[in-house]
């Protein structure tokens, strides 16, 4: 199952902003180190290091509540039937002493999770621009881009939800740029169904235009098959329909919105194994970009190795875009 197939309840009519979407999916932990990781060892470091605290973490859990199971067999069995106060009280203790402990350790552990992704993503954020010619960049990985910015767009119809993290922004030529990981939902029965997970870019600038572009690089043969291109288009007329792409606009004259050196770097842009298909919308003052991973690129390993292959080719797309963007 996909994680655009995975499903998540709708308790209200309009639902609440849904969580951080779950980081980590794998219970065992794994120690070597291919070639191909050793080419971002910073970034195997820090799984490596996170992997053997987390271990540690369930050892210790594992023991504690060993001990915990065993102080209420021994006090039930030996103690209580001699006294009853003998019996009761360690039990009392024990349970007591097992809570504090367990809330200390969790806590504890959330902040080591959060510290190992926000660290993680700051690096791979790092590496995948530091050959786009960026200013002003700063990263928060608590910080989120809301449902505005992705229903404005009008790519995807219907979205009632919204989940963001890894906010990176920067200036580039004309440009205030934010990027960050983004799932969309759509209602589907009583429940909201993910119809986009990936990369979301936004862009804001001062000159606007009229009417509103929607490009869409299809799919390639060889590819990671999670992407629905865009739908909310009944406004907008097909103006170009070609193997690589297809652009939707206003009028025919609002094509010229995008010039041929910019379409040509946007197009540097390839969906592959790991990037399912992009889309590009032009409105205003503004432009949004959805990039559909996969799993490779969107969840931190903790287990898996790091997914250099798919960390560089996001570089690759990444560059490729801010190139197209820096022309717009």
């Amino acid at each position: 199952m996909t994680e655009k197939e995975k499903i998540v309840e709708i308790v209200e009519e309009t639902p609440a902003e849904t969580k951080t979407p779950q980081a980590f999916v794998n219970e065992e932990i794994s120690e070597d180190a291919t070639d191909e990781q050793l080419e971002l060892p910073a970034l195997e470091e820090m799984r490596t290091v996170f992997s053997k605290m987390y271990r540690k973490f369930r050892i210790v859990s594992y023991i504690s509540t060993a001990f915990v199971i065993a102080v209420i067999i021994v006090s039930y069995v030996w103690l209580l039937p001699i006294n009853q106060w003998a019996g009761i009280v360690p039990i009392i203790l024990v349970l007591v002493a097992s809570l504090v402990y367990s809330r200390y350790a969790r806590n504890k552990l959330t902040d080591n999770v959060r510290k190992y992704m926000a660290d993680y993503n700051g690096y791979v954020n790092e590496f995948a621009l530091n050959e786009s010619k960026v200013n002003n960049f700063v990263f928060d990985f608590a910080g989120q881009l809301d449902k505005v910015a992705f229903t404005d767009a009008r790519l995807l119809k219907d979205i009632i939800n919204s989940n963001s993290r890894n906010l990176v922004t920067y200036d580039l030529g004309r440009w205030h740029v934010q990027l960050a990981d983004y799932a969309a939902y759509r209602r589907d029965g009583k429940q909201a169904r993910a119809v986009f997970l990936g990369k979301l870019v936004t862009g804001t600038t001062e000159k606007e235009i009229e009417g509103r572009l929607v490009l869409y690089i299809k799919p390639s043969e060889q590819k990671y098959d999670g992407g629905t291109g865009p739908d909310d288009l009944a406004d907008l007329e097909l103006v170009v329909d070609k193997p690589e792409y297809k652009l939707y606009a206003t009028n025919k004259e609002l094509k010229k919105a995008i010039s041929a050196k910019a379409l040509e770097a946007l197009l540097q842009v390839r969906p592959d194994s790991e990037l399912a298909d992009v889309s590009v919308a032009l409105y205003k003052n503004k432009f949004a970009v959805t990039l559909t991973y996969s799993d490779a690129l969107m969840v931190v390993p903790y287990k898996e190795k790091v997914p250099v292959h798919a960390i560089k080719k996001y570089k690759e797309h990444l560059t490729a875009l801010n190139n197209f963007i820096a022309l717009l």
